[in-house]
């Protein structure tokens, strides 16, 4: 019991020190994302009827860094502004799957064709949720509920920083220099704080669950149950679609399932469908596009993700060094990376009393 505790403790830290460098970069980078792009800013490209709307919601919100619940309330704030379903539905389903953060750790572990694969499952899954929205829109209006705007997280939510980024009338005044260097610190305040505060837990608690998969079920491989990827890619789906996972805290997840002998494809399928769907997501959306619409949005998630996962694993890809690594010694560089990230979430997660001035 004293040894299978100790490899717990030694293979989470591993697989988050891993994950360290590249979530690190990750996070300032969507922290310069998520104050620079506003949600007005947001609203005067994506509130256009048409499909050219579709289109940029979906490259618009990949790097966004929303969250699942925290997509919501723009997306509810898309509609009001004259957003098409079609739109609202892409924006919805492209945005919580990535972000920098997600991206640049799913790179770290996963490798570049695993990485890319990803992304191309997002982008498949947000245009053809909308288009297929926007083909068969019966025109008619659902009606939406103020209370879309307080479904999800309180307060910010996973990037969604408070939108202090539009300019008053004494800030104004201030020089150009000025405000671009508290923009700066804005960001690194979000970067370092807003952004681990909503994210911090479900990176550990995911980096645990991934690091339990790979020791628990190391002799208990999936495959010698799922014998065919299509049982494998329906358990990935029924798995992932009740839970809730943010599109960071799912890497680590996918990384135990691989281990535990799911293929690489039925990952993806896990990634595009943890993040996009859940309790939350689903009953907002069927009050704010209607229930048809809300059962195609499902469909095309579901449906894009199995194909891009069944070619991932039709050509016998594989996620470079997702199986390696967890033996493999890590370096001085990634122990004070992952040193410095766990200081930063515990800070952002149980430091309260410490108060950032934001203004």
């Amino acid at each position: 019991m004293k040894t299978l505790f100790f490899e717990i403790i030694y293979k989470t830290w591993h697989l988050f020190s891993l994950m360290a460098p590249w979530l690190l970069f990750g996070l300032i980078s969507a922290g310069l994302i998520g104050r620079f792009f506003s949600k007005k800013w947001i609203k005067k490209h994506l509130a256009a009827n048409s499909w050219k709307g579709i289109v940029k919601a979906v490259f618009l919100g990949i790097p966004l860094p929303l969250c699942s619940c925290g997509v919501i309330p723009v997306a509810a704030e898309l509609k009001r502004a004259g957003a098409s379903k079609g739109a609202v539905a892409a924006f919805t389903a492209s945005t919580p799957q990535t972000g920098f953060d997600s991206i640049a750790a799913t790179y770290s572990l996963m490798g570049l064709p695993f990485t890319v694969a990803r992304i191309c499952a997002d982008v498949l899954s947000g245009l053809l949720s909308g288009f297929s929205i926007q083909l068969f829109d019966s025109g008619k209006d659902s009606k939406l509920i103020a209370e879309l705007e307080e479904s999800s997280c309180s307060g910010s939510c996973n990037g969604e920083v408070s939108d202090k980024s539009e300019v008053s009338l004494s800030q104004a005044k201030t020089s150009l220099g000025i405000r671009f260097w508290q923009s700066i610190k804005h960001s690194f305040v979000d970067a370092l704080y807003t952004l681990p505060k909503e994210i911090g837990i479900p990176i550990l608690v995911g980096s645990l669950i991934g690091s339990l998969l790979a020791i628990l079920l190391e002799d208990l491989k999936i495959s010698d149950y799922l014998n065919h990827s299509f049982f494998m890619y329906l358990f990935a789906s029924m798995t992932a679609i009740p839970m809730y996972v943010c599109s960071t805290g799912s890497i680590p997840i996918a990384y135990g399932l691989i281990a535990a002998g799911i293929t690489p494809g039925a990952a993806i399928v896990f990634l595009v469908a943890g993040p996009a769907t859940n309790t939350v997501t689903v009953t907002s959306l069927m009050k704010l596009i209607g229930k048809k619409e809300t059962a195609i949005y499902l469909s095309s998630l579901i449906g894009s993700s199995w194909a891009v996962g069944f070619i991932f694993d039709f050509f016998g890809w594989f996620p470079s060094g997702s199986l390696v690594c967890m033996d493999s010694s890590i370096g001085v560089y990634e122990n004070i990376c992952g040193v410095f990230l766990l200081l930063v979430l515990t800070h952002a997660i149980f430091g309260n009393k410490i108060k950032f001035n934001r203004s």
